[in-house]
């Protein structure tokens, strides 16, 4: 071996003893003690031969620090929790548990309704018929506050227009019609449960409406304070008299044992056809629209209360009220619903409303659930109007 192949074999185990130091840690490029420099290691020996070189340090190659092995642990064994019992929503099948009152059941809802509805469109406007089950549409005559006859074949309608005002009988089917009292203010005509009676309320006396005018400032009406007192006339001889009531008496209608309910100045009062003195049933003053269940037994009427009018349900005596219609606080504005009618069978009250934005026919059960749309198709074409006038608006006959 030549002095360059030594040379070259020392040069490549140190830059190999350097490259090793480096990878091990804390080494540094620096030779140690014992590594000998290039010059002595390729010096030669006394006789000139060439002397071997002595082995380098053998290099240290790091052991990789061992990952340690995970022996994963069994899983424990998961007691399963007990399911809740969940609540119950149905009804106890406990014997002693109490029924829900009949008022707060919903009813079902029948095939067909019974009867026929008469539906003014607005007051001294057209009156039309037609079935509760939607057939039938057809106007029959014109006027306000219509009301059907006990026998369900004849309406009772007052009129405020034309030559010859007052109370008028229409023949439903045969046809026909007759002005049986004459009165320039006259409305809210009932029939008595035999059909022989119609009380009316009519405009008599009172303050009238006076114009007063201011030079420089103009005229201003000033209101008056009609006077409206409870009539009565018979149909057969058509023979009237007068009533004892309120100086302010409005929207009569008959109970079935003959009496007369009406909204007087104190409220709900009660009268008769006897001229028995009248009496105070409820005293709501701004109650409007009373109309009597079939069986007597209770009351529907209107309150308007904050610019809202709502429908309430009282009993026969007056003692206990219940609201059934209202608007909700999320709805944007007040809804009224006016005009209450009982159905033959004393299980529905239909009524005008204008929640969706247009007055249109509802119907609910007696005890205020279930308001719904009524008759919509078979009215589409007609528009109805309520002018706040106490107008009664529907009547269910038989």
């Amino acid at each position: 071996m030549t002095r360059t192949h030594i040379a070259r074999f020392i040069l490549l185990l140190l830059l190999t003893t350097l490259l090793a130091g480096c990878a091990m840690p804390g080494a540094t490029a620096t030779p140690t003690a014992n590594t000998a420099p290039a010059a002595n290691a390729a010096r030669p020996a006394g006789n000139g031969s060439p002397t071997a070189s002595p082995s380098p340090r053998p290099t240290r190659t790091p052991m990789p620090t061992p990952t340690p092995t995970l022996t994963p642990s069994p899983e424990p064994t998961r007691t399963p929790r007990p399911s809740a019992t969940p609540w119950l929503t149905a009804t106890p099948t406990s014997t002693n548990a109490p029924a829900l009152p009949a008022a707060t059941q919903p009813a079902a809802r029948p095939a067909s309704l019974p009867g026929r509805l008469a539906i003014q469109i607005a007051s001294g406007g057209p009156i039309y018929v037609v079935n509760a089950d939607g057939q039938g549409l057809r106007q029959v005559t014109y006027g306000l506050d219509p009301a059907w006859s006990p026998d369900g074949k004849r309406l009772a309608v007052a009129r405020l227009e034309g030559e010859q005002r007052g109370v008028y009988v229409v023949n439903v089917d045969a046809g026909g019609e007759e002005l049986l009292y004459g009165w320039s203010q006259l409305r809210w005509p009932a029939w008595s449960p035999d059909g022989g009676t119609l009380v009316f309320s009519r405009q008599i006396g009172g303050k009238e409406d006076r114009r007063i005018c201011f030079p420089r400032y103009g005229c201003f009406t000033l209101p008056g304070t009609p006077y409206w007192r409870l009539g009565a006339v018979e149909v057969a001889d058509r023979s009237f008299r007068d009533l004892p009531d309120d100086l302010i008496s409005r929207s009569p209608a008959f109970k079935p044992d003959g009496s007369i309910l009406y909204v007087g100045v104190r409220g709900l009062q009660t009268s008769t056809l006897s001229g028995n003195s009248s009496g105070l049933l409820r005293p709501e003053s701004n109650a409007s629209s009373p109309a009597v269940s079939p069986d007597g037994t209770r009351i529907v009427y209107m309150l308007r209360f904050n610019n809202r009018s709502d429908l309430y349900l009282t009993t026969a005596d007056g003692a206990n009220s219940v609201q059934l219609t209202r608007t909700s606080a999320l709805e944007p504005r007040a809804a009224h619903n006016v005009a209450p009618a009982w159905s033959p069978d004393g299980r529905y009250i239909a009524f005008l409303s204008d929640r969706d934005g247009a007055w249109r026919l509802y119907i609910m059960n007696a005890d205020g659930s279930d308001q719904r749309p009524f008759l919509a198709e078979a009215l589409a074409g007609l528009t109805l109007h309520y002018d706040f006038a106490d107008e009664r608006s529907i009547a269910w006959g038989k």
